[in-house]
């Protein structure tokens, strides 16, 4: 991987595939958007995570997540104008993606941030820096636990949306109806990823998710 990774940051031998995701609220979901995800030619059974803690660990976090947010946001076009495009970033390198975003496309990104990099809210003014500039901010938890629900409502003056892995086996209906509501009553949109079933997708909804996404819905796709 480290021998590696020099080498695709100087070819940008970076890959986009695309996971769409639906308004599950109404019974027949609605496509809202879709979230891109980087994919690596050079070693593709290497999972896509391990790519990026490889960078951050030999000090290349930026310019990895600047070289897939910037291939991700070349496919703007290709993608509905009323659909959204979530793209993975780190806070670090959220200003130079807002500069690669095309001025014709106001309201169509959602930067999704890992829970991690908020650190308290210590990135709160590279975040409201971005959204004043037209750009969504989603918190991307992981599992949904107390911590998980804690940290996100200290950082609740910064986000448009909150991803959650919810109710297969990381966490209850009772934990993600607790966050629906909450979302709710702040403006927050409550995304569901990883949603596997039809079962699962109904509890999902019942509990008051907004938006959900995975192979119960689609699977990840070239565009």
């Amino acid at each position: 991987m480290q021998r590696l990774l020099p080498r695709v940051l100087e070819t940008n031998d970076i890959e986009t595939r695309f996971q769409a995701v639906y308004d599950v609220r109404p019974w027949v979901p609605v496509l809202r958007g879709y979230e891109a995800y980087a994919r690596f030619p050079a070693a593709p059974e290497v999972p896509t995570g391990l790519w990026f803690r490889t960078a951050e660990h030999m000090g290349l976090g930026r310019e990895l997540s600047l070289a897939a947010g910037r291939t991700a946001l070349t496919t703007l076009r290709r993608i509905p104008r009323t659909a959204v495009l979530f793209v993975n970033t780190f806070p670090e390198a959220m200003a130079d993606l807002v500069e690669a975003i095309e001025p014709d496309s106001p309201g169509r990104v959602v930067f999704d941030v890992p829970a991690y990099s908020f650190n308290g809210c210590d990135v709160a003014g590279q975040v409201d820096s971005v959204r004043h500039a037209g750009v969504g901010v989603s918190f991307d938890g992981e599992p949904l636990d107390d911590d998980t629900f804690a940290h996100i409502v200290a950082c609740k003056d910064h986000l448009d949306f909150v991803k959650i892995d919810a109710i297969d086996g990381t966490g209850s209906v009772e934990d993600v109806t607790r966050l629906a509501d909450w979302c709710h009553r702040n403006g927050v949109f409550l995304v569901a990823k990883r949603v596997e079933s039809t079962n699962h997708l109904e509890r999902l909804r019942q509990a008051g998710v907004d938006w959900a996404q995975g192979h119960a819905l689609s699977h990840d796709v070239p565009i």
